[in-house]
């Protein structure tokens, strides 16, 4: 029995399905931390914290998880199809860029406010260099999202040369794969809270139908 045929794709399908749902739920919860200064931006930040670093901690888990979904998949479509294989390095790429992402978020941002909060005199020296690390983040985010939508791309790609519902969950990924990339490069969408629901719901969507075809093994 070769690999492809060894790999038992309805467990990863349940995650992937689960996956899809949590990261809505975790998003619909995400915080905001604002304020007119920096010393008021790190009080709030403080007050949220907790909910902040659950939030984006989940996200961090749930990027790990759909790496090891995704990888299932494209072992059962096979290495040898040149576009799953570009696929997995795009999903890499982009897989680290959204780790970044709620790292920096979720746990340095809380850090530096609490530092600040610890020793006033150090504020406007921590929010100097908070700004260039926000602008770089930020930037590392978006080449993250592409990545994955590419990715998202690539696969549905493959997936519209087989047949059935296969060849139309295929279609759907690459309206949900190009949207996003579409939307960040022309700066009609952008990722802040607002428009990463926007972008993680579109993946949901992929997420979901795909995971019900490696429940069901039909790709």
């Amino acid at each position: 029995m070769d690999l492809q045929a060894r790999i038992d794709t309805r467990i990863p399908g349940i995650a992937l399905t689960g996956s899809a749902v949590v990261a809505l739920f975790a998003m619909a919860h995400h915080p905001t931390a604002g304020g007119a200064d920096f010393t008021t931006f790190a009080r709030n930040a403080e007050r949220v914290a907790a909910l902040n670093q659950t939030v984006h901690g989940t996200m961090i888990v749930l990027v790990a998880v759909l790496t090891w979904v995704l990888i299932a998949l494209a072992m059962r479509r096979g290495f040898d199809r040149s576009l799953v294989m570009v696929g997995l390095v795009a999903w890499a790429i982009g897989a680290a860029g959204m780790i970044v992402a709620p790292a920096f978020n979720g746990f340095v941002v809380i850090d530096i406010g609490r530092r600040a909060l610890a020793s006033p005199e150090t504020t406007d020296m921590l929010r100097v260099a908070l700004q260039p690390l926000a602008s770089a983040v930020r930037v590392v985010e978006v080449i993250g999202a592409i990545g994955m939508s590419t990715a998202v791309f690539l696969w549905s790609a493959d997936l519209t040369r087989t047949s059935g519902v296969a060849r139309w969950t295929g279609v759907l990924g690459l309206l949900v794969g190009a949207a996003p990339i579409i939307a960040l490069a022309t700066g009609a969408v952008r990722l802040n809270v607002v428009g990463m629901t926007l972008v993680l719901a579109a993946w949901a969507a992929w997420f979901l139908a795909v995971g019900v075809l490696m429940i069901l093994r039909k790709v």
